[in-house]
């Protein structure tokens, strides 16, 4: 067992803004873009050692603020058809580990994506059946994810997760989708995804032990069908 336990207390501040204009370009071509603002303070105060040369307590404090966009372009092909294509950043803020064991695991930084998306839209048969199909590729970088923590010296591994940031990776996928109401009771929807997700760079290299759990959160490494 790790005879030096950690226990904290967590709090989180976050505070945000958003806006959104959208307008017809032409009856049938539409533009909107959205626009977030978001300011968050996350604070850990450890009870407890995290090394035994340390104080019994101590504090982390950390402050992330960034800005996030959505800009989608959408035609209409007719009143029950449009094809649209969407550009958008998502960032995720940083934060501590309260299960770390070593100095270099007590804290990890934000986490980013740009993601492109293109589809096609349409009902048939009078509304009583959809389909939809996208295509879409995700840049992501440092990459969070959890991995088991590094034990003290000469101790077992705690069982225990902190995040860390991993590198670059690439998503590319596919998804299609077909509902239909074969009556006023009976809806029957059926759907096909295949992803392709692969690292950038020498992120593999970076993560080194790390690889395999990283992999299992990005579909293994390799691509899928679900």
């Amino acid at each position: 067992a790790n005879p030096f336990p950690a226990r904290s207390n967590q709090s989180i501040e976050q505070k945000s803004a958003f806006g959104l204009l959208e307008g017809d370009v032409t009856q049938r071509f539409n533009l909107r873009g959205e626009l977030r603002y978001t300011d968050e303070e996350k604070r850990q105060v450890q009870l407890t050692n995290i090394l035994p040369t340390l104080p019994t307590t101590g504090t982390q404090n950390g402050k992330w603020t960034f800005w996030d966009w959505r800009v989608t372009a959408q035609y209409d092909l007719a009143d029950d058809q449009n094809v649209y294509v969407t550009a958008a950043t998502g960032k995720r803020s940083g934060g501590f580990n309260p299960a770390a064991q070593i100095l270099s695991e007590i804290a990890y930084g934000p986490e980013e994506q740009l993601t492109y998306e293109a589809g096609y839209k349409a009902n048939w048969l009078d509304g009583r059946v959809s389909t939809n199909v996208a295509l879409y590729y995700i840049d992501w970088k440092d990459i969070q994810q959890a991995v088991p923590a590094t034990p003290l010296p000469g101790q077992p591994p705690t069982g225990a997760n902190v995040f860390q940031n991993f590198g670059k990776a690439e998503v590319k996928g596919i998804e299609f989708e077909v509902a239909a109401n074969l009556t006023d009771a009976l809806r029957v929807n059926a759907s096909f995804a295949y992803t392709d997700p692969k690292f950038k760079g020498n992120t593999a290299y970076d993560i080194g032990a790390g690889n395999v759990a990283v992999c299992l959160a990005v579909a293994s490494c390799a691509p899928s069908v679900l």
